[in-house]
């Protein structure tokens, strides 16, 4: 794979007098090879709006650790350029020889 997104996950367990989380506690997971991806771009169009859209999907190794909330801190080319930042992961499906995730930006 091409890629290698940095991978980021809240490890906040420790609640307040109210029974909310703390804030956030972020630990880095690992560096894992990746290829990330737009696999669609539509526009939407309501109320006198218009937004522009696009979905980012990412592919990484079988033995990958990532999780469903994990956030991606960067993705960079092999060279350390960075291509994309502060997304965070939506749905990953365990596919036959990889992991599909859905990428949102947090931007």
């Amino acid at each position: 794979m091409t890629m290698r997104a940095r991978v980021v996950r809240d490890i906040q367990t420790a609640e307040d007098a109210y029974g909310q989380k703390g804030p956030p506690l972020l630990a880095i997971v690992g560096v894992i090879p990746c290829r990330v991806w737009f696999s669609a771009a539509y526009l939407a169009i309501r109320n006198q709006s218009t937004v522009s859209a696009r979905d980012l999907t990412m592919i990484v190794p079988l033995e990958s650790d990532i999780q469903v909330n994990d956030k991606i801190d960067t993705v960079c080319d092999r060279r350390g350029n960075e291509l994309f930042s502060n997304l965070k992961v939506e749905a990953p499906m365990r596919r036959k020889n990889h992991i599909e995730c859905r990428l949102q930006s947090n931007a």
